[in-house]
């Protein structure tokens, strides 16, 4: 492995949470807030930038929102699928309990009959 791969998100600052970036959208931000937003989004990578552009350009940024969550949700039951349930089958299908029923009930019908016998 490569030395510096452990290192690849070591620089990157806390994200902005999604209500923080809807009430910026909104306009609903005092200006210092608005600023550190700013400035957090034009001293990011490219990748934010363009992020913040997609943004602003949506009519409703509360159903990017849902949206968003939605992606995650259905990316996380792709990421981690549910273990398969092991399907049962009823006693009657499982021919060894049937063999073992059978030999204990032979086994007692001859301890019977040689009990009965010597008496």
């Amino acid at each position: 492995m490569h030395p510096k791969l452990p290192d690849i998100l070591a620089n990157r600052e806390a994200p902005i949470d999604n209500e923080q970036l809807i009430r910026y959208l909104k306009g609903d931000l005092d200006d210092t807030t608005r600023h550190e937003i700013e400035e957090l989004l034009t001293n990011g990578n490219q990748m934010d930038q363009d992020a913040m552009e997609g943004w602003q350009q949506t009519p409703e940024p509360e159903k990017m929102v849902q949206a968003a969550e939605d992606i995650n949700r259905h990316l996380a039951r792709q990421l981690h699928p549910a273990l398969p349930h092991k399907r049962k089958r009823p006693i009657t299908q499982l021919p060894v309990v049937w063999w073992v029923f059978g030999l204990i009930l032979i086994i007692v019908l001859l301890a019977w009959v040689i009990i009965s016998i010597s008496y």
